[in-house]
Parts: C-alpha cells; structure tokens; sequence
C-alpha cells in the first residue's frame, strides 16, 4: 500500500507543477504580483509554523506524509524560519493559526 501511496503522491505534485507552468506561460505579469507573492509567503510560513510545532493536519496531504512523524519536521520548521526571518513565526501572531485552505 505505500507504493501506491506514493505513486499518486508523485502524481499530484507533477500535475501541480505542470499546471502552474501552464497558468505561469498563459497569463505572464497578471499571475505574479505583488499580493500573490505576500499570500504565498504567508502560506510558507504557516507551514513551517505547523512543522515546528508538529501540527500538520491542515497541511497538504504531500506534506503530511513526507514528514510525519519525523524529527525532520520541527528542524524543517525552524530552518523555514531562519530562511523566511519571519516576524510572524517570531511573535507568535494568531493568524498562523488560520487553516491554510480557506473554506467556501
């Protein structure tokens, strides 16, 4: 079962990586701005929160089986905060908290 597991692992990022290249090349400077850029850096930091704290059920289910648990984890959060010299991380701001996904 933990091949197959992996397999649709491995899937998942492929078909994620190539949809965001595809979406990069159609939609150029309207895809990269400055908000998307602040969003994604907020979602990389409550990942690394959720690392270094061990709670990574509301991470992505890639994420989740690569490091659970690990001891991997909480030196992948640390070292995501050293990278990021988030103040967030730091201070412990409650919006970390928040789930990554948000709901509709």
């Amino acid at each position: 079962m933990g091949i197959l597991k992996g397999v649709v692992v491995i899937w998942q990022v492929m078909t994620s990586v190539l949809k965001f290249r595809h979406n990069l090349e159609t939609k150029g400077s309207s895809y990269i701005t400055t908000e998307k850029c602040l969003a994604a850096r907020l979602w990389l930091e409550k990942v690394f929160h959720a690392l270094e704290t061990g709670n990574t059920k509301g991470l992505p289910i890639v994420i989740q089986w690569l490091f659970k648990n690990t001891k991997l984890d909480n030196e992948l959060g640390r070292a995501g905060k050293d990278i990021l010299k988030s103040d967030k991380l730091a201070t412990g701001d409650k919006v970390l908290n928040q789930p990554l996904y948000q709901a509709h």
